[in-house]
């Protein structure tokens, strides 16, 4: 008896309904369920033909619908990001300050790659001092966290204007090598922390879907103005590249006051 129920249950199909079927997008499994029930109820061929047409012509209109969403997606994906920059609340603002906090950041960081030799100190123990100066990646962090990165860049660009000042006005022959290298491992600690810190702003600053394109637009910024470091460098009066290094660290200082956070 079983075996009998098993057997004639292999003959039996039972479909889903039309309705779901087109609508997952299996129009040929809907059009052979369709001449199925039809030849069950005993419907002509005609009839199945006309229904198969009509499940055609509906999948060619959703085809057609898909290709027209995709487009307007894709158009309106190339126009959103040149349009955020201009609708968005404070991107164009925040935009222009950041640029500012980046090109002091960089220079401020790879100056002393170069100035470095024109340092009239031991430059050895200085070198090893600034190579120190990494701990600023770690302990800006915490400094976010605790104060907001606005507190952060602001903190880091004040305090470096203070020690470039120091650097400028302190002869390194009247005071300890290590003191004076003591200075130098701050300036860049400082440096690296406001390098974490303008990353981090991002996130807080801009859309997130023009995010990318804001780190790439500072990214280009700071590169053509590193261009320039080793010419500033190589200007005969020694004190001019700090002066200006002491400028863009100032100008960052006033443009961490003036950052606006967006609303999340």
């Amino acid at each position: 008896m079983t075996c009998t129920v098993i057997a004639s249950l292999k003959f039996i199909y039972f479909p889903e309904s039309l309705k779901f079927t087109l609508t997952q997008g299996n129009y040929e499994r809907a059009k052979i369920d369709s001449k199925k029930i039809m030849e069950e109820n005993g419907d002509r061929l005609v009839d199945y033909l006309n229904v198969a047409e009509l499940i055609d012509k509906y999948a060619q209109q959703q085809e057609q619908q898909q290709e027209v969403s995709k487009a307007d997606q894709i158009k309106v994906e190339k126009q959103s990001i040149f349009k955020l920059f201009f609708t968005t609340k404070y991107t164009i603002w925040n935009l222009s300050l950041i640029v500012i906090c980046w090109i002091s950041t960089s220079t401020s960081f790879f100056i002393f790659n170069f100035y470095i030799k024109y340092i009239q100190a031991n430059i050895y123990v200085i070198g090893v001092a600034m190579g120190f100066s990494c701990f600023g990646y770690l302990y800006s962090d915490i400094v976010v966290q605790r104060l907001g990165f606005l507190r952060c860049l602001s903190i880091s660009y004040g305090v470096a204007s203070i020690l470039i000042i120091l650097i400028i006005f302190i002869d390194p022959n009247s005071i300890s090598v290590y003191i004076y290298a003591l200075i130098f491992f701050m300036l860049k600690s400082f440096v690296c922390m406001s390098f974490s810190g303008i990353y981090v702003s991002h996130i807080y600053l801009f859309d997130s879907r023009i995010l990318a394109t804001s780190y790439g637009i500072c990214g280009v910024f700071s590169r053509i103005a590193m261009l320039f470091i080793p010419i500033v460098v190589e200007i005969p009066n020694k004190s001019i590249p700090l002066i200006i290094l002491m400028i863009m660290n100032m100008a960052a200082f006033g443009a961490s006051f003036l950052l606006k956070k967006i609303d999340q």
